[in-house]
């Protein structure tokens, strides 16, 4: 039985990086995986645990503590399951392991979602810091397993310089869990509250580099042509003040609505009540190198996605997509009213190409290409 231990840090409200484990952990175990899953013991963690994983995933948990403790809790965790694959969902400084002190020397597997040292918003010494840790797992790893196109080509690009030979790469997106998410009937809540309206559904960070005042402006312009229309955000963040404040000002409370955080069980009711959903992506190296898990997550529920033709999105929907250009506003307000107005329709293809389970079955058959370490 192959063994597999995923390494992971903080909490996954504010670091989706672990999506990945808890998405292919019980794929895994169908098909005959020993899974163990290392994260931070915290009331979100263990929530989403229990949602996801069925009673054959092992769960691992540290606790709370400074890197270096960090650190040794993982590295501790990790000798006594002795894996023949460690899947680090992020390389960065407290998801290192200490090799030395393994017993069982493992095949080492890690993750790229984005590119940090991209992100100007970070200080100097963050994307320093960074910037080594991506050129480091070059030669840290056995493989890598990249979640764009764009850090597909990075990396291998990267390598030829390097010129690790034994290192295998893969390209897999992220995906979503059709045992839960999946159509569903709004709660009577929500029905009430959107009866006879077109409702838009943005999902994720609410941060102004996200897109989140092109979404903003963009619905004051229909506002004032459409007041059915109604923008509905489902999450937190560093900016949800400035939005609401926006709204406030700009006498949007009866068209754009702040849902909050919707805990994991709920979301097929919150996004079975949309009509489309919105997607923004700026063109920068940080938006054409990361992977927009809530892209995937739209998928089932065949509804329209306004996005923008920028990485991820550009390699599923091709020239088919509804796109839009974050840096003109009106391009997105344009694109809303056309897609209320002409009650638009769209066939993704095969979704289940987009599901955990498929990712799991390619990635089974990457992994085979290697030689457990012993």
């Amino acid at each position: 039985m192959k063994k597999i231990c995923f390494i992971t840090t903080g909490n996954i409200e504010s670091i989706a990086t672990m999506k990945r484990a808890f998405g292919m952990a019980n794929p895994l175990t169908a098909i005959g995986f020993d899974v163990h899953i290392v994260m931070l013991n915290c009331k979100e963690n263990i929530e989403r645990a229990a949602l996801e994983c069925n009673e054959l995933v092992n769960i691992h948990c540290f606790e709370a503590s400074s890197a270096i403790k960090e650190i040794t809790q993982k590295t501790r965790i990790v000798k006594q399951v002795e894996p023949d694959y460690i899947f680090f969902c992020a390389f960065v400084a407290r998801n290192y392991i200490l090799r030395f002190k393994l017993s069982k020397i493992p095949l080492l597997l890690i993750e790229h979602s984005e590119l940090l040292s991209s992100i100007k918003s970070y200080g100097i010494i963050r994307r320093i810091k960074e910037f080594f840790f991506e050129r480091y797992s070059i030669f840290y790893a056995d493989g890598l397993v990249c979640a764009s196109k764009y850090l597909l080509n990075f990396y291998e690009k990267l390598n030829n310089f390097a010129y690790n030979s034994k290192l295998k790469f893969l390209y897999s997106p992220y995906a979503f869990n059709s045992d839960i998410l999946k159509p569903a009937m709004p709660s009577d809540e929500l029905l009430k509250k959107y009866k006879d309206k077109f409702v838009l559904v943005f999902m994720g960070s609410l941060n102004r580099d996200y897109g989140l005042f092109a979404m903003l402006n963009a619905m004051k312009d229909v506002s004032s042509i459409n007041n059915n229309i109604i923008l509905l955000f489902i999450g937190g963040g560093e900016d949800k003040q400035a939005a609401i404040d926006f709204v406030n000002s700009n006498n949007l409370t009866s068209t754009v609505h702040f849902a909050g955080y919707v805990a994991e069980e709920e979301l097929s009711s919150y996004l079975s009540v949309a009509n489309a959903f919105i997607a923004p992506l700026n063109n920068t190296v940080q938006d054409w190198a990361r992977c927009p898990s809530k892209i995937y997550m739209y998928l089932p529920f065949g509804k329209p996605i306004l996005t923008c033709k920028i990485g991820e999105p550009a390699e599923i929907f091709q020239d088919n997509g509804l796109y839009f250009n974050t840096e003109d506003y009106s391009t997105l307000s344009n694109l809303i009213l056309k897609v209320y107005s002409s009650n638009y329709t769209y066939s993704f293809g095969e979704i289940e190409k987009h599901t955990w389970k498929y990712r799991v079955e390619v990635f089974n058959s990457w992994i085979e290409g290697f030689d457990v370490k012993k």
